[in-house]
């Protein structure tokens, strides 16, 4: 993105409307970071829960003493299969790091050199907003998978319940 000259700066009457945009600009982009940690935290509980849920049936497994039976195996199975495209799909999304961040301090740096105090706020502005967008699309992949694991995750829990009466039910 080419700075704008003096000559070519709109016009806001005063470096307080500049200041307003810029402002805007980076509270936009301070919120999307915020929604980013968010669902990285949010990933890593999912992916948490689910790995103490195999390790509890499996030491619920390992200290039945009884005889298991196919039902079980197959429920068992389950669970680690569901568990395993949870982790699939926590991959898929805690792989989307790549954020865009701008401006670039170089070209900011020539920008103010170039341009008035009102101009560079206007051009980092826009530079935050073109960052902002092109984020977007990673956060919005990033819930997708999220969601998916998420899903993944009930269902985990589910059989994992069944899995548990059917292991505890006096046959």
């Amino acid at each position: 993105m080419t700075p704008q000259t003096e000559n070519d700066e709109p016009s806001l009457g005063s470096t307080a409307g500049s200041s307003h945009i810029y402002e805007i600009a980076r509270w936009r982009l301070d919120d999307q970071t915020d929604r980013i940690d968010s669902l990285e935290r949010k990933l890593a509980t999912v992916f948490a829960l689910n790995g103490a849920l195999i390790a509890l049936l499996s030491a619920a497994f390992a200290f039945r003493g009884v005889e298991t039976s196919v039902v079980l195996w197959s429920l068992l199975l389950c669970v680690v299969a569901i568990f395993v495209t949870t982790a699939v799909c926590a991959f898929l999304a805690f792989r989307l790091r790549r954020w865009v961040v701008r401006p670039d301090l170089d070209a900011l740096q020539e920008v103010a050199a170039q341009i008035s105090e009102v101009g560079t706020k206007l051009w980092t502005a826009r530079e935050m907003w073109s960052a902002y967008q092109e984020n977007e699309y990673a956060i919005g992949l990033k819930a997708h998978w999220l969601r998916r694991a998420t899903v993944l995750t009930m269902l985990n829990l589910v059989v994992a319940g069944v899995t548990a009466t059917v292991s505890a039910w006096p046959w």
